[in-house]
Order: C-alpha cells, then sequence, then structure tokens
C-alpha cells in the first residue's frame, strides 16, 4: 500500500511544480556535463606546455566533444526514466522494447557520428593544416 501512495505522491508532487521536477531530472545531466568541462580545462592546462597548434586542435574538438556527450547524456536519462516507468508499472514488455530500441537509437547515432568523422576529419584538419 506504500508503494502506491508513494507513486501517487511523486506524481503529485511533479503536477504541482513541473518545473522544478524537471530541473530535479536535469541536474545530474547539468552535472556530467560540468565534470567534463573541469577534464576538458585540465587537458587545457598539460597540453598548453606542447605549444599552441595542440591547443587549437583541442579547442576545435570541444563543441563536438559536447554534442556527443550531450546526446549520449540525454539518451541514456531518458531511456533510464521511461524504462523506470515501465518496470513500476510491471510492463515487462514495454520495457524490453524501451531498452531494444535504445540499444538501436546508440547504435545508429554513434554510426552516423563516426561515419561522420571518417569523411570530414581529414578536411577539417587539412583545412585547418593551410591557414
Amino acid at each position: 500500500m506504500q508503494s502506491s501512495d508513494n507513486r501517487h505522491s511523486r506524481l503529485q508532487s511533479f503536477l504541482d511544480n513541473p518545473a522544478r521536477s524537471m530541473w530535479r531530472l536535469a541536474l545530474p545531466i547539468i552535472a556530467g556535463m560540468g565534470i567534463q568541462t573541469l577534464y576538458t580545462i585540465v587537458d587545457m592546462i598539460f597540453i598548453g606546455k606542447l605549444g599552441g597548434d595542440s591547443i587549437a586542435a583541442v579547442a576545435f574538438n570541444m563543441p563536438i566533444f559536447f554534442l556527443v556527450m550531450g546526446l549520449s547524456f540525454g539518451l541514456g536519462s531518458g531511456v533510464t526514466a521511461s524504462i523506470a516507468r515501465f518496470i513500476g508499472a510491471d510492463d515487462k514488455a514495454n520495457a524490453d522494447n524501451a531498452a531494444e530500441h535504445s540499444v538501436a537509437m546508440a547504435l545508429v547515432i554513434s554510426a552516423v557520428l563516426t561515419t561522420g568523422g571518417l569523411l570530414f576529419g581529414p578536411q577539417l584538419l587539412i583545412m585547418m593544416g593551410s591557414q
């Protein structure tokens, strides 16, 4: 009986203040990306000892890296919430379906990004080298 009351109270808290609930869902993603930013800053400190070209290469790739991180964190958080909701509702078929589709989406995204990197990465390096 308490678990259904707990579910009701969570739903009610979301309905009462959806903006606060969305922030509670977004905070882990924000924290993860903040840690990645700190990681990049530390990388810049160490790479800075190698010279300006090395820093330029890392700075050029940072937005692309954050795009991939955002896609990964967003997909992972959304899928986790979806699967948890289905499991909580004792709906194993839809939970399995959500898990299968998330793996398929991850494979498609990784294939597109890998292909794009292999096709356009060398061209971008040549363009950067000619400037």
